[in-house]
């Protein structure tokens, strides 16, 4: 570090430990935090029976994962399942809610529990959506507040279904207190079925964003298309923007596997850009499309597989998204064949008002039981009013007796902003992976930006190029690679040839100022786009070869 030149990228800080780990089936997990107590909150299924399935909940300290206290959320002979948990600031207080099966009148409920995280102690019984013979609750999710008004309050999603022709979204809000807001009726039709109501984990920076976003799944049984539509709420919980469809599927697509992200207020725009995502049933492996939004608009989507450079397969499921303060997360399962799965978290980066740029590439969290088990779940430090980049996940796993438990995760998103966003899929190399490159820094024509390529083999030579074009060339003489930097010149760094060494990473920092060109450095200008990508020696079945990462593109200002 004495001697490093330009940025210098740090390892992602992560540490893993266990949540719970008893005999028995814990699945399903939540994850909520609280920056007065500077805690996080786990909560999960715990099966008694097979009629009777209870919460439990643990809450540990962000900064050393030493467990604080447990109890059960609710551990009476009722069918509690599918909790969800969020963090209201002024309160010191967490609302934990979950679909409950009445025992005395069979009804399907929405009901909720409030922990207040300072004194440890759990408010009674809430029945947040109410049961009825004419209809049933079910999938509940919840929002929280960062603010330290003493206004801020809860708000609860959840689907109503009428029968099989009809099913709505509802909401309420609820206060610190456990008093109840009126339901909210925010969207209305026949042969219309709405379903995975999701809403954002908080209402985002208070003093910039305070919006609840929502995104749920609708299908129009008359069209036989599926919509994802948002809507979003302000902090006391009144509609403002939406419903709206942000993406329509083709006649018989199932859109399912719906989450939604908080809004950040990022790069000077009018509204805060928020990220919604879905698996399409109806297609083949998931490429992890990830819809940008801002209020109840479509603004672009952005393929996660692709930015990842990674093949569509093996498949991912249950998506889920967060925020930390500048940062947009993304945790998912991965099927790692024969039916095993891991959990990963990948960072992103908004740039150019549309784009999505990877600062963090599949940071691994460990192994997981099948998605029929519970989604990452994943909560920042931000949700809870600390403005940090650290976050909390939670994940089911299946121990080597054939129970369930929870693991858990504390991480860091520590590289720099990321400007560039990547693009062109290339081929796999002696590793298994495909190389992949990010640039960090700024979109000017000055700083120094720092380019990194990444899963490339152990101690292979390479460097890097770039051209103000971008194409796809495959095999360019004789590589087992694609070419993807294009333009009237293509500009080599072979004055810093360097091995890539056990890590298999290439670093190099670029001056703006002076980028390689083959008739000698020139100037970047505000307004070009700038492609970079790097080159590498390998070998494919003992013969020498070599290989391209995927490559990114910035567009100077």
């Amino acid at each position: 570090l004495a001697v490093a030149t330009g940025m210098v990228v740090v390892d992602p800080l992560l540490t893993t430990f266990s949540v719970d780990n008893v005999s028995g089936r814990q699945s399903k997990p939540d994850v909520a935090y609280d920056s007065t107590n500077d805690q996080f909150l786990y909560v999960y299924e715990d099966v008694f029976s097979g009629t009777d399935t209870d919460i439990y909940r643990t809450t540990r300290s962000a900064t050393d994962d030493s467990l604080a206290s447990g109890s059960y959320i609710e551990g009476g002979d009722e069918e509690w399942i599918r909790p969800e948990a969020a963090n209201l600031n002024h309160a010191d207080s967490c609302l934990v809610v979950a679909k409950r099966t009445n025992g005395t009148t069979g009804l399907s409920e929405i009901v909720g529990r409030i922990l207040n995280m300072s004194t440890d102690t759990i408010g009674p019984e809430l029945v947040i959506g109410e049961g009825d013979a004419a209809w049933g609750n079910f999938r509940p999710d919840v929002g929280g507040n960062q603010t330290t008004a003493s206004s801020g309050v809860f708000m609860v999603v959840w689907e109503r279904r009428f029968s099989a022709t009809q099913a709505l979204p509802r909401a309420r809000t609820v206060q610190a207190n456990g008093t109840l807001g009126s339901t909210l009726f925010f969207a209305n039709g026949t042969d219309r079925l709405a379903a995975e109501v999701r809403i954002s984990e908080s209402t985002g920076n208070p003093s910039t964003v305070n919006t609840w976003n929502v995104a749920y799944r609708l299908e129009d049984l008359l069209t036989d298309r599926d919509e994802i539509t948002v809507a979003q709420f302000n902090a006391a919980g009144a509609i403002t923007s939406g419903p709206s469809a942000v993406r329509t599927g083709a006649v018989g697509d199932r859109l399912r596997e719906i989450d939604v992200s908080e809004g950040l207020d990022l790069l000077g725009l009018t509204d805060a850009t928020y990220l919604v995502t879905y698996d399409n049933y109806s297609t083949g492996p998931e490429l992890k499309p990830l819809v940008v939004c801002r209020a109840d608009n479509f603004v672009a989507e952005r393929l996660l597989s692709t930015l990842e450079h990674t093949s569509p397969t093996p498949d991912s499921a249950n998506i889920r998204l967060g925020t930390t303060a500048d940062d947009f997360l993304v945790a998912y399962l991965e099927n790692t064949g024969s039916g095993n799965y891991r959990a990963l978290l990948t960072a992103l980066d908004l740039t150019e008002n549309t784009f999505l740029a990877i600062s963090e590439r599949r940071t691994v969290l460990g192994a997981a039981a099948a998605p029929s088990q519970g989604a990452c779940a994943i909560a920042s430090r931000q949700t809870g009013g600390l403005g940090s980049r650290w976050s909390g996940g939670a994940w089911t796993v299946a121990d080597a007796g054939g129970d369930l438990d929870i693991k858990g995760a504390r991480h860091f998103a520590s590289n720099a902003y990321a400007p560039a966003f990547q693009y062109c899929t290339g081929n796999v190399n002696s590793t298994g992976d495909r190389g992949f490159i990010a640039l960090y820094g700024d979109r000017s024509t000055t700083g120094t930006k720092s380019l990194v390529a990444t899963s490339l083999p152990p101690n292979s030579f390479g460097y890097f190029i770039n051209g103000t074009g971008a194409d796809t060339v495959s095999n360019p003489g004789g590589s087992a690679g694609d070419l993807c930097v294009a333009g009237g010149t293509i500009g080599r760094y072979a004055n810093a040839v360097m091995s890539s060494g056990p890590g298999g990473t290439l670093t190099l920092s670029v001056d703006p100022q002076s980028l390689a060109t083959d008739s000698g450095p020139t100037a970047a200008m505000s307004g070009q786009i700038w492609n970079f990508q790097a080159w590498h020696r390998d070998s494919s079945g003992g013969s020498s070869t070599s290989n391209f990462t995927n490559a990114v593109t910035i567009l100077f200002q």
